[in-house]
């Protein structure tokens, strides 16, 4: 059984080829069955020629193979229908994530922001160094003055 895979997670233009993989695969799978309906037609064709000639040995081979096109054709049939169902389902999917509000994330933006919050970098790593150097400077302060 074929089952459809979740889109949800993913951004609609990742989502649209998922669904075109399906799609291709669908009407490969529909164009094989055509070129099987084809070969069943000529295998028969063939099986009815070697049975006028008496070509029993020919005959039943021809018969052997058109049965092939013949399951052949079928599991593709369901395969088909298979295939079907899970575009559908994809298909329903897409216009699900279409529809959502998209979540555009400038990270530039959202990096500024975060700068303005918290400082960039720099700014943070010189404040640290900042109060290392006033933390170092006042037990140096506490040494050199005179205890009370």
């Amino acid at each position: 059984m074929i089952e459809a895979p979740d889109l949800t997670d993913l951004d609609p233009k990742d989502a649209k080829r998922v669904v075109l993989d399906y799609i291709v695969t669908l009407k490969r799978t529909r164009s094989k069955r055509e070129e099987l309906r084809t070969e069943f037609e000529r295998w028969e064709r063939r099986h009815r020629l070697a049975e006028e000639h008496g070509e029993q040995e020919l005959a039943a081979e021809a018969l052997s193979r058109a049965r092939e096109a013949v399951e052949e054709h079928e599991r593709l049939g369901a395969e088909a229908r298979e295939l079907e169902v899970v575009v559908e389902t994809l298909q329903s999917q897409l216009r699900s994530l279409e529809g959502r509000p998209r979540r555009a994330v400038d990270a530039e933006a959202l990096l500024s922001a975060l700068e303005g919050v918290v400082g960039s970098d720099n700014r943070t790593r010189e404040s640290i160094e900042k109060l290392d150097v006033e933390a170092e400077l006042d037990q140096l302060k506490k040494k050199l003055s005179p205890e009370e």
